[in-house]
């Protein structure tokens, strides 16, 4: 029983590194799409030669940066939610199987 036990907790957390790397990396390409972005966005802005077609990249701006950091948030506390949930149940688990025996 022990056995299995420690055969299943080594697979949920290769699963949960492995979710972990893949967020990291999504974030990571994320970052690097809105610096694109904003740098894109500063070239426009500065051949823009209309007040309002500068407060218009500005909203532009204001917009893509409101929505990563949102994702960038909701994100993290997933992985941290499943991170904190996988924790419990291998304690819960590790705790079963050592008063079982």
């Amino acid at each position: 029983m022990v056995e299995v036990v420690e055969v299943v907790l080594v697979v949920i957390v290769k699963v949960v590194l492995e979710v972990v790397v893949v967020v990291v990396v999504v974030e990571v390409v994320v970052v690097v799409v809105v610096v694109v972005v904003l740098l894109v966005v500063v070239v426009v802005e500065a051949a823009a030669a209309t007040a309002a077609a500068a407060a218009a990249v500005v909203v532009v701006v204001a917009v893509v940066v409101v929505v990563v950091v949102v994702v960038v948030v909701v994100v993290v506390v997933v992985v941290v939610v499943v991170v904190v949930v996988v924790v419990v149940v291998v304690v819960v688990v590790i705790v079963v199987c050592y008063v079982k025996s």
